[in-house]
């Protein structure tokens, strides 16, 4: 898949549904995460996302990725519905182009410190480099949250290793999760050696997994797990990564 430009952002997209699959910086940009010490309910998350962006003199359609917090896996259907709710705010910033929203996503639902409602963890958005000629080497991606649902020819989905969450099936879901961000991350044009993080959303233990991730070239980063569901029910292991190369920490007030 060919990745679009999203030129009022400053940044290229694989398309997806309800938030595209990856993104990569521009040439000349990078990316700037933005994390609130405090995950605060979506609406004022994103006024204050829309806040940040005008302070740091950069447009709406600047945002490149959002991580967001459910209060608990949800049908696909209420999925769905929740869906339309998030992109009015998407829209609201300009982050469209077609039918395609540009901008990436994770979310999950927590099993410690479970929200009442839906929260915004954290922003990505697109800056320009000081120094432009840096922006040619190694640029910022982030790639989306994936869970271990396959698409099958038939346009139905399986979920990798079923429901289970035993050892063996771990592996296996780590396994694809894992692919499906190395081909993501090569689609966008970057390389498997400069992601900067890695997180992982799943709600066992994932001591089993380790040598799965050495394996995959990321244990030097250190696993960054949350205890916590996948957004859609039926679903236990989610992952993704990213590289950027400015982040900061926001108080939520």
């Amino acid at each position: 898949m060919a990745c679009l430009d999203f030129v009022a952002g400053d940044y290229q997209f694989l398309a997806g549904a309800a938030f595209s699959e990856a993104v990569i910086a521009n040439q000349g940009f990078c990316l700037h995460r933005v994390r609130f010490a405090q995950a605060i309910p979506m609406a004022e998350g994103f006024e204050r996302l829309a806040e940040h962006l005008q302070r740091a003199g950069r447009p709406g359609t600047a945002l490149a990725a959002c991580e967001l917090r459910s209060p608990a896996p949800q049908s696909r259907e209420d999925f769905n519905a929740f869906n339309q709710t998030y992109l009015k705010h998407i829209e609201a910033l300009g982050c469209k182009q077609g039918d395609a929203y540009p901008v990436t996503r994770s979310n999950m639902a927590p099993l410690l410190s479970k929200p009442s409602t839906a929260l915004l963890y954290a922003f990505t958005y697109t800056e320009a480099l000081s120094d432009p000629v840096s922006g040619s080497i190694g640029s910022d991606f982030v790639i989306a949250g994936k869970p271990e649902n396959r698409l099958l020819p038939d346009g139905s989905t399986e979920i990798v290793g079923g429901e289970a969450s035993d050892a063996k099936a771990l592996i296996e879901k780590a396994r694809y999760t894992l692919d499906v961000m190395m081909e993501r991350v090569q689609s966008v044009g970057a390389s498997w050696e400069s992601v900067s993080a890695l997180q992982i959303y799943c709600p066992v233990d994932i001591q089993v997994l380790w040598s799965t991730f050495e394996e995959y070239g990321l244990a030097h980063l250190g696993l960054h797990w949350y205890p916590g569901w996948p957004p859609v029910k039926g679903m236990v292991f989610e992952i993704d990564v990213r590289r950027t190369s400015r982040e900061t920490v926001l108080d939520a007030f």
